[in-house]
């Protein structure tokens, strides 16, 4: 059995192992909206998203090797491209701090 958290529209939007107080209605992983959870998780749709987070981590890591290999220079991209790393890196330093 799975204890799962529901949206205001009745579909599940996590499921866990232990109840708490957000989790606290069990189904059995064979219940209809359980399939429907899981098959929604892994659509192509959500996949491709997936994908698009991880390549764009994998761009970010790239840029930062050119750069520090003199490749390129930071300053040589779009501005908009800068603010864009320069905050993910912020926030990913924010997260480290807390973790």
């Amino acid at each position: 059995m799975f204890y799962v958290q529901r949206d205001s529209e009745g579909c599940i939007q996590s499921v866990q192992k232990e109840s708490d107080k957000d989790h606290g209605e069990w189904l059995s992983i064979d219940h209809p909206d359980m399939i429907d959870f899981f098959n929604e998780r892994n659509s192509p749709e959500k996949k491709l998203l997936a994908s698009d987070l991880e390549m764009s981590r994998a761009i970010e890591d790239l840029i930062e090797v050119l750069v520090k290999k003199h490749v390129i220079n930071f300053t040589d991209l779009p501005e908009a491209t800068q603010n864009k790393i320069l905050k993910r890196k912020e926030i990913r330093n924010m997260l480290r701090e807390v973790l």
